[in-house]
């Protein structure tokens, strides 16, 4: 029949893909993750994609009949018509993701010494003889280190104490804890003190004021006596050989020096 119109093309008449808006994001390839590309997102999500569907999912052509594209839908890296409630769920979670930045910093380190009284063979600390007291913090360092301290709006504080081995400082541990708590009788913070020890110069007067403080003990045994020995030893002519290693107490000490257990570590 004259002037009759064709018909469409068959494509024509095939769903059409809705279309989708790629949220910002990340790429890299990993060296040996062969043909496979790392996305990631501002808010920790992440995918590995081939790189076929990567390159598809950049130009914003990637099937909506793939795996890849329900694994990215799913995970906020693409979006779908009005982009306004996804973007809500993405800004909760960024949001929830850097609440750390409105506390400010929660721990604060005190490294009190660098000196010790061992010789562990794997130690990574710049370690001094026992008897270097200059390598201890001053206590001008404290008093700005404590001002420093609670500059940060965190309502809960973590004071840790390192060393070297802290406890050859003992005093200033002492002076450092006693500022604190006069501070904090203006400052109302809850403070909590923990301390890396090897708890051989731990005697009753020490645990007793860790005690009265509830102090956070951390301390560790290599193994048996031998290897523990063997792995951190005390050089020091004032020790008999069989007490050189820091396994057992001092000799003559009192026995609540010993390395605490679990259920003694915390009154």
């Amino acid at each position: 029949m004259a002037g009759r119109l064709p018909f469409a093309p068959l494509a024509d008449f095939h769903p059409k893909e809705p279309g989708y808006q790629p949220m910002p994001f990340r790429f890299a390839r990993i060296p040996g993750v062969d043909g496979r590309v790392l996305v990631t997102s501002e808010v920790g999500e992440f995918e590995f994609l081939d790189e076929a569907d990567f390159r598809a999912f950049a130009a914003g052509t990637l099937s909506s009949a793939t795996d890849a594209y329900a694994d990215l839908q799913g995970k906020h890296f693409l979006v779908e018509g009005d982009p306004s409630t996804t973007l809500r769920m993405v800004a909760a979670k960024y949001r929830t993701r850097k609440s750390f930045l409105k506390g400010g910093p929660a721990l604060h380190v005190f490294v009190v010494t660098l000196r010790c009284d061992h010789s562990c063979r794997y130690c990574q600390v710049s370690r001094q003889t026992a008897d270097q007291a200059r390598f201890d913090m001053s206590a001008e360092t404290v008093a700005a280190a404590i001002d420093l301290m609670f500059q940060t709006p965190s309502p809960s504080l973590t004071v840790e104490f390192q060393g070297g081995e802290p406890l050859l400082a003992f005093p200033r541990i002492r002076q450092i804890v006693e500022a604190i708590e006069e501070r904090n009788r203006v400052e109302g913070r809850a403070i909590t003190y923990s301390m890396t020890s090897t708890l051989h110069q731990a005697d009753g007067e020490v645990l007793e004021f860790l005690r009265r403080h509830d102090f956070q003990l951390s301390t560790s045994l290599d193994g048996p006596e031998t290897l523990h020995d063997a792995n951190r030893p005390r050089p020091g002519r004032e020790f008999p050989p069989a007490h050189r290693g820091g396994y057992r107490p001092r000799p003559g000490g009192s026995r609540r020096a010993q390395p605490l257990g679990p259920d003694d570590a915390h009154p």
